[in-house]
């Protein structure tokens, strides 16, 4: 059975942040929960909706190389949370890579080669809506 090595949620904001919740799994598969669309220049036009990616060597790969990002960045031992309470206007982000877990509104050390390396992963992927039967 697949294992759940990355999760990453992005919460709302005041602009044009997407708003979803990523779930990618050793094998390369994927769900993607997305509420609120990436905007239009980035070039992805996936509706607000559940998806699924199914595994393969290819999606393994990108997985892989975000997980070797995150090992550069010393992801595992980041830890704790990010924030700085007195700025409203701040999307949250929660990141669990591995057993480690990173929740970033504000400044995270060095994270955002790791969140765009993410974004392409979702930009780039191979979704299918989910059915009821996939469910």
């Amino acid at each position: 059975m697949p294992q759940l090595v990355l999760e990453h949620q992005r919460g709302a904001c005041f602009g044009p942040c997407p708003i979803f919740l990523l779930r990618a799994f050793d094998d390369g598969s994927a769900t993607l929960s997305l509420q609120k669309v990436f905007p239009e220049d980035r070039g992805v036009k996936l509706p607000i909706g559940d998806y699924q990616m199914q595994a393969s060597n290819g999606h393994a790969k990108s997985l892989d190389s975000i997980l070797k990002k995150s090992d550069r960045l010393d992801f595992q031992n980041l830890g704790g949370t990010y924030d700085n309470p007195m700025i409203m206007d701040l999307p949250s982000i929660r990141t669990r890579i591995r057993d480690a877990e990173v929740i970033d509104r504000y400044k995270g050390p060095g994270l955002e080669s790791l969140y765009e390396a993410i974004e392409l992963f979702i930009l780039n992927g191979d979704w299918e809506i989910q059915t009821i039967e996939n469910q």
